[in-house]
């Protein structure tokens, strides 16, 4: 279970999801609302996608995930997948931010970056 105490922008009150992989696209996860049935995203970890990825979590959203170090953080990326022959993209100026030890997860946008909201996803 992981609790969005701040919500997620666009869903005001929805604010507990649960993490399932996709077990034929590993590394993807369904991102599935715990009190609203039928909502879910897909996300995925940066890492072999966007490897130079770097994700800033200060101030307050560190004190709201109770994250003291990086290492602390998981970094999962929302996931637009369009209809064929459309090509997926990430979300990479808003991604989420889950402290998996306290359950506590929340959407950081990357200020002062150049990232998009919909980066064609790289193999």
């Amino acid at each position: 279970m992981i609790e969005f105490p701040s919500g997620l922008p666009g869903f005001p009150g929805i604010t507990r999801f649960e993490l399932a992989p996709i077990p034929d696209l590993l590394p993807f996860h369904k991102l599935r609302a715990v009190d609203l049935e039928g909502l879910e995203f897909v996300v995925v970890p940066p890492g072999r996608l966007f490897p130079d990825y770097a994700v800033r979590v200060e101030g307050d959203d560190a004190l709201l995930l109770g994250l003291e170090r990086p290492d602390d953080a998981l970094i999962l990326l929302l996931v637009t997948v369009p209809e064929p022959p459309g090509l997926p993209s990430a979300n990479l100026l808003g991604p989420i931010v889950v402290n998996p030890s306290a359950g506590l997860a929340a959407q950081v946008v990357q200020h002062g970056t150049d990232y998009g909201v919909s980066v064609a996803l790289r193999a």
